[in-house]
């Protein structure tokens, strides 16, 4: 027998909502963290249904690295405005 993706969102839910109620209500969670790539489509309905932050892993990186980007062109700039008023060349 085959499930559809649609059939798995629907299987899913019920026990991702039970197992959020658990960690907010009986664990004190004042966030959860989703555990794998996958489950980032029920990211804003459990966020919605539970009122705690809820993160998404790989959305998180992302917005790490592109931090860390802008830090890295931040600091290039410096550095090359630096050698530009000391009279280097880039």
């Amino acid at each position: 027998m085959s499930h559809s993706s649609a059939d798995a969102y629907v299987i899913a839910r019920p026990r991702i909502e039970t197992v959020g109620k658990l960690l907010r209500d009986e664990y004190d969670a004042g966030a959860l963290i989703l555990g794998c790539a996958g489950m980032g489509i029920y990211r804003v309905w459990l966020q919605d249904l539970l009122r705690i932050p809820i993160i998404d892993p790989c959305w998180a990186g992302l917005g790490m690295l592109q931090q860390h980007l802008e830090h890295l062109k931040i600091n290039s700039n410096l550095l090359n405005n630096k050698e530009n008023e000391n009279g280097f060349r880039n």
